[in-house]
């Protein structure tokens, strides 16, 4: 599915572009994605950011735990 692949790249693409609290990351940079996916010219640019956001959460999340 093309809108998966598309959230795929954005995310690898903008992976480390984390905004730093005292303990760690704590939140992606937003602008990161939306420069990302206007670079690749994304075209379902709201379905790939909710993608990206939840994937980075996840992460986030799980990276907490450990």
């Amino acid at each position: 599915m093309k809108a998966n692949k598309d959230a795929e790249k954005i995310y690898f693409i903008v992976q480390h572009q984390y905004i730093m609290g005292f303990s760690g990351p704590i939140e992606i940079n937003q602008m990161a994605i939306h420069e990302a996916m206007d670079l690749y010219n994304v075209a379902d640019r709201i379905g790939c950011f909710e993608k990206v956001l939840n994937v980075s959460r996840t992460m986030l999340s799980e990276d907490k735990e450990e």
